[in-house]
């Protein structure tokens, strides 16, 4: 699962590292790391989604939290 975080925070970004990450969402890096490990908060989701622009009833449903249905 680390892996499957990892790459949506990439691709939710657009940026290939943790601490470029960081900076996009105005999150220190070992957050983000941890996030990646344990699990990203869904307010910090929506937080993402909106700071990048990417769509939130994809990240929703990417994320399990919503059925596509």
């Amino acid at each position: 699962m680390h892996h499957r975080r990892l790459e949506w925070l990439r691709h939710a970004t657009g940026e290939t590292s943790i601490r470029a990450v960081a900076r996009k969402v105005g999150r220190h890096h070992t957050t983000v790391y941890r996030w990646a490990q344990k699990g990203i908060p869904p307010e910090e989701v929506i937080r993402i989604c909106v700071a990048t622009n990417y769509d939130l009833l994809d990240a929703l449903v990417e994320f399990g939290w919503l059925d596509p249905a």
